[in-house]
């Protein structure tokens, strides 16, 4: 499994030889050749994956930079604006209803709303996805689910990492909820016995901070733009 940190909140990653971004966000979205060569590389992923509608997370002018025929999987509130601005065959995952491809099976679901657009008078609603493959499975998500609601049915094949926005954020409920401290951070890898997580947050100094003294500072991998891990 290899893990690419693109750009800003989006991710590309490598599972069974199979390319796949979350969060599309590329550098340029007026020129290809401001493109650095690992988002060139992404450009043409097997299919693509929006956690939430905010622009960091669903930045619509990024894809015309990918082939109309690849697949995207959305929140249920995006597929109209999906729909309208795309050509991409779009994809909204329930619960018990995955999303296959070759060897990988996506299962998406709610995480809760964040986000609140005063023009619209609504919450944008986020997911989190689980991705598994035969070399490993991936949880991502562009909000921090209550991991004590997801569940896991099966044993999910290792290594398991987790792809989470840990930062440290504003204590106001309408700007993202509470400090997290190395004990919230340990609660995830109790909660949901992954392997390692890395957080998705663009402050990395803060976050460091932030899980220095956690039984698992170990197993929390911090990854720059631009840099790629094997897992």
């Amino acid at each position: 499994m290899e893990i690419l940190k693109l750009n800003t909140s989006s991710w590309g990653i490598t599972l069974d030889n199979i390319h796949f971004v979350i969060d599309a966000h590329f550098s340029s979205t007026k020129q290809w050749d401001c493109l650095s060569d690992h988002e060139k590389k992404f450009h043409k992923a097997s299919f693509f994956i929006v956690t939430q509608g905010d622009k960091k997370h669903f930045d619509i002018p990024s894809y015309k930079y990918v082939p109309q025929d690849r697949p995207l999987l959305i929140p249920s509130d995006l597929h109209y604006k999906a729909k309208k601005f795309l050509g991409n065959p779009t994809h909204v995952l329930t619960p018990g209803t995955p999303f296959i491809y070759e060897t990988l099976k996506i299962s998406g679901n709610p995480s809760g709303n964040t986000l609140f657009d005063w023009v619209l008078l609504k919450s944008t609603q986020c997911y989190y996805y689980l991705i598994e493959g035969k070399e490993g499975s991936v949880l991502v998500s562009g909000y921090i689910p209550n991991v004590t609601q997801i569940n896991f049915n099966h044993d999910l094949k290792r290594p398991f990492v987790c792809l989470l926005p840990f930062g440290m954020k504003p204590s106001n409920k309408m700007l993202g909820g509470p400090l997290l401290n190395p004990a919230m951070v340990n609660n995830v890898f109790v909660q949901l016995k992954s392997d390692y997580l890395i957080p998705t947050a663009d402050n990395m100094s803060q976050m460091m901070t932030l899980v220095r003294g956690s039984d698992n500072e170990k197993k929390i991998l911090f990854v720059e733009t631009g840099q790629k891990i094997t897992i």
